[in-house]
């Protein structure tokens, strides 16, 4: 991790953040993650763990291959997203998205982001860990859209029919402003239960499973989709000290 600086910085990234890691892809190019003040260097490095995990070939698996990943990936990098970690809500609130969409990225809040040890466990917020969310829809809106067609249209019919059959039921304002945003927030949904975060306080009022045991008898199909693509368990930690990458 290094400090954020330079002449061409955008004057709304220089205002709310003062250092920057990344992901390097594969044949070049990288996707950048900007941390504000309040950000621990081991939150940082969870969240590139999780998002490294991404381009992560995946053998055997329906789109784990290298070359899928690396689409995927220098997709995200080819967009110019970024991935940025605000202290906590109301800071995130404060600082809005830059007009004209000139910065493109998905936020996250540090007070969101729970390490994996003695307070980490599956529930709901503070103590859920939302990277797995905030990682999978900025993966999802800055990759899978353009670079995997395949994944994306079958993860639209399986909303769609997990809606008509109640095994997801989105909130109003997503179901009534948003419905392009359901495909999305299935699919967090879907991979923090599969990864076991909510099997403590589960949330049946929008994801009928709580418990991956649970999901893979009642949501076979979404499991397959995911673990066509990601781990079938939440990534181990793969940088001890860096996050310059």
């Amino acid at each position: 991790m290094v400090p954020l600086h330079g002449p061409r910085l955008d004057p709304w990234l220089a205002r709310h953040f003062d250092r920057y890691a990344q992901v390097p892809v594969a044949g070049g190019g990288r996707i950048p993650i900007v941390v504000q003040r309040g950000v621990t260097v081991a939150q940082v490095r969870h969240v590139r763990d999780v998002l490294s995990s991404y381009p992560r070939p995946i053998p055997g698996a329906r789109y784990g291959s290298p070359a899928v990943k690396r689409r995927v990936a220098r997709a995200i990098a080819r967009s110019g997203a970024t991935l940025f970690l605000f202290a906590d809500e109301r800071s995130a609130e404060r600082a809005g998205m830059p007009p004209g969409e000139r910065v493109l990225g998905q936020p996250l809040s540090g007070s969101e982001i729970v390490l994996p040890g003695p307070r980490f466990r599956g529930g709901l917020a503070p103590d859920r860990d939302a990277t797995y969310e905030e990682v999978a829809h900025f993966v999802q809106d800055f990759g899978i859209y353009t670079a995997l067609v395949p994944f994306q249209r079958t993860l639209d019919r399986l909303a769609a029919d997990a809606v008509a059959r109640g095994l997801y039921a989105p909130p109003a304002d997503v179901a009534a402003h948003e419905r392009e945003s359901i495909d999305n927030e299935y699919l967090a949904f879907g991979l923090e239960t599969l990864y076991g975060l909510w099997a403590k306080d589960p949330n049946p009022e929008e994801y009928r499973f709580a418990t991956p045991a649970a999901m893979r008898r009642g949501d076979p199909r979404l499991v397959r989709l995911i673990e066509g693509f990601l781990p079938a368990t939440r990534p181990a930690a793969t940088s001890p000290l860096a996050c310059r990458g």
